[in-house]
């Protein structure tokens, strides 16, 4: 492997694993979930160089979650400790209620946890590429994606550097150079969209 290419397998429990290799102005990702592989190859020409990070987490719900999940597990021996003592029959549903309550819990956790995001997002012409941040750890990650903005940059500067050299040369014309310039920079440009 020469020092151009750069590998970084990021996986995550029940959502896949991902495999991204830059080499060159080349992303190839492949993602695996189960026994399916999807393979897609991005040339990061055109591709903002500034990342979009996006973190969304329920806090409401967890919380609520929270709640109800520990007024189950109090419900349950509290109710199985009041039928055993004969404090009433009425008071042996709460244990039942209480194992109600976690059957709820987990059931409203699985959606909840699929609501929880956070990504990197780089967006270009070919879509959109989504990184797990943070895997296999923090340093490696960050020296990958760091990685990944240079080169974008020094993409996004011989393009501009070239489109200089086509005007110099008289290639185009400057009313095409400024088509192009301004094309160039509302594509560069996250603010203008």
């Amino acid at each position: 492997m020469d020092d151009a290419t750069r590998v970084i397998t990021q996986r995550r429990f029940l959502r896949g694993r991902q495999t991204l290799t830059l080499h060159g102005d080349l992303l190839k990702l492949e993602y695996r979930r189960g026994l399916s592989l999807q393979e897609y190859r991005f040339n990061l020409h055109g591709f903002l160089p500034d990342p979009v990070r996006i973190r969304r987490v329920p806090i409401l719900r967890i919380v609520g979650l929270i709640l109800l999940g520990l007024l189950g597990l109090f419900l349950i021996p509290f109710g199985i400790a009041a039928e055993a003592t004969g404090m009433g029959t009425r008071m042996g549903g709460l244990s039942a209620m209480g194992l109600m309550l976690l059957i709820t819990v987990g059931v409203v956790w699985v959606p909840t946890a699929r609501e929880m995001i956070n990504i990197v997002v780089f967006e270009g012409p070919g879509g959109r590429m989504i990184l797990w941040p943070n895997l296999p750890n923090e340093d490696e990650f960050n020296t990958f994606l760091a990685a990944m903005i240079s080169q974008i940059s020094r993409l996004q500067n011989r393009e501009s550097i070239l489109l200089r050299q086509l005007h110099q040369a008289g290639i185009i014309d400057d009313w095409q150079y400024n088509q192009a310039t301004e094309l160039l920079q509302r594509n560069l440009d996250p603010m203008d969209k």
